[in-house]
């Protein structure tokens, strides 16, 4: 893995110690402190860069432009419905396995919209990897 020279989102040059090219060095890095076991080793938040393919930032700005998160800035949370989605998720992660129900069909066109949207992020990720030969962090 080769560490980018710059900051997807803005274009900025990045710093010796932003393009560390260690792997764990710069995995540690990305995660702003927080170790592969998921112990903050730092307690101090701060922002991070994350290279992203551009169609997933935009998808996941329409999430939040559709409720996906609430609350008044400062106080953001995932929105009560998410919840089970999230925990699941979670589950999954740790090697259980989850059963999801919809209970009532959203509007077809936005779940056709953010369905394309994921589609395509997974997508470009997996292009811009192989062009790039740099792992982007995650796909929809």
């Amino acid at each position: 893995m080769t560490a980018p020279e710059a900051d997807a989102w803005t274009g900025r040059r990045l710093g010796p110690r932003e393009a560390c090219t260690t792997t764990m060095g710069a995995w540690k890095r990305a995660r702003g402190g927080i170790s592969v076991d998921g112990n903050d080793t730092t307690n101090t938040p701060r922002i991070v860069n994350v290279n992203v393919a551009s169609s997933l930032g935009a998808y996941l700005l329409r999430t939040q432009e559709l409720g996906a998160v609430e609350g008044p800035e400062g106080s953001l949370a995932l929105h009560p419905a998410l919840q089970p989605v999230l925990e699941a998720l979670h589950h999954v992660l740790a090697g259980g396995e989850v059963a999801v129900h919809v209970l009532r069909s959203g509007n077809p066109d936005i779940v056709a919209e953010l369905d394309r949207r994921a589609a395509h992020a997974t997508l470009e990720a997996n292009i811009l990897q192989k062009v790039s030969g740099s792992s982007l962090t995650t796909t929809v």
